[in-house]
């Protein structure tokens, strides 16, 4: 075979070869998405979404107070909120069913998947408050597994809530976004910020919020 030949031959298997490469690529992307891992109905998908949407509510969902708390699980200023005033909150308003509360989760989005995965166990608060007592193993390893292990911790069913924070369905990136977009419309620019009945309670870091958040009451 003459040389020229031999080399067009060699060029001519190379570009097959890219070809296969590419079109096996977009394959298995395609397949990937058209398979990827879902726990849920596509009815109870909506119900997750509709139940979590506008923020996660703790206490009676026809109270008539509402209190709302901006929150981020990687703010100290609301690990000291949630640890030492939220608890006497709670026991004050909501189990009196004065009030309810609806925790708005802030970023990173990895945190807030994360509560929303605790929230449907009815665990939020227990796992908010271990994630808040060791925020700083979170801050040292910074990957979803710190966030996984932590409910092995708690009282949630550790199954459950890996299953739910793996799962790829986009519900889930659906309602962060909207809390994110909810944040903005609100000008929400620090954590913890507190609104009871619509109107801002400043938080100082002091107990003296909990009576503040009283006056504000119904």
């Amino acid at each position: 075979m003459p040389p020229f030949l031999h080399k067009k031959s060699i060029w001519i298997s190379l570009f097959i070869s890219l070809v296969i490469i590419i079109l096996s690529f977009f394959y298995s992307r395609g397949y990937l998405i058209r398979h990827q891992k879902n726990y849920f109905s596509p009815k109870q998908y909506q119900q997750i979404y509709q139940s979590t949407n506008n923020g996660l509510i703790i206490g009676p969902d026809d109270a008539p107070n509402k209190i709302e708390i901006y929150s981020s699980l990687l703010c100290r200023a609301c690990a000291n909120f949630s640890l030492h005033q939220l608890p006497e909150i709670i026991n004050q308003y909501v189990k009196s069913n004065r009030a309810k509360i609806i925790i708005h989760p802030m970023p990173p989005r990895e945190t807030m998947k994360a509560s929303i995965c605790a929230w449907q166990q009815g665990r939020l608060l227990e796992y908010e408050q271990y994630f808040f007592n060791h925020q700083q193993e979170f801050f040292h390893d910074q990957n979803s597994q710190e966030i996984i292990s932590f409910s092995y911790q708690t009282k949630l069913n550790s199954d459950l809530f890996k299953k739910c924070y793996q799962d790829q369905n986009q519900i889930y990136n659906k309602i962060i976004q909207n809390w994110l977009n909810q944040s903005e419309k609100n000008k929400i620019k620090y954590t913890p910020t507190i609104f009871v009945n619509g109107k801002e309670i400043i938080y100082d870091g002091r107990s003296e919020v909990i009576d503040r958040i009283g006056e504000k009451l119904k």
